[in-house]
């Protein structure tokens, strides 16, 4: 428990892994133009990766499927920013509070993911009302 022991080399080692961790999953901590295009390089590799499983026979990884679908990016990215960045970055900046910012960066970006969702959802559901109205007439 405790503070960081600046002096202790195996804690100074295990903030630099744990920091370079964080840097390789931190793109959603960047403001949110640069964050949503390197998004959209995760996302493409994912698709190409779901695409050459397919192509080869095997299972597709099931989170990288269906990535044209803008409710599927909203969501894998929702849950990336809940599960792994958000907790990971939160004790970085506990430990290294210079980087508070990239917390409030984070939040603004998991909103915009929120928001895209519910922006796909209320079309769906538009689009299901129309077709609904449609049949009965």
């Amino acid at each position: 428990g405790g503070a960081l022991q600046r002096d202790d080399s195996e804690q100074r080692e295990t903030l630099a892994c744990f920091t370079l961790h964080c840097c390789d999953l931190g793109a959603q901590t960047y403001p949110e133009d640069q964050a949503w295009a390197w998004a959209q390089r995760v996302l493409a590799e994912f698709t190409a990766q779901s695409n050459e499983e397919a192509e080869l026979g095997l299972p597709e990884t099931p989170y990288m499927q269906n990535l044209h679908d803008q409710g599927n990016q909203a969501d894998l990215q929702i849950g990336f920013i809940s599960y792994v960045v958000e907790p990971s970055w939160s004790i970085l900046a506990s430990v290294l509070p210079g980087l508070a910012f990239t917390l409030d960066n984070l939040a603004i970006n998991k909103q915009f993911y929120v928001n895209m969702l519910d922006s796909v959802a209320e079309e769906r559901m538009s689009e299901l009302s129309s077709s609904e109205c449609d049949t009965a007439e």
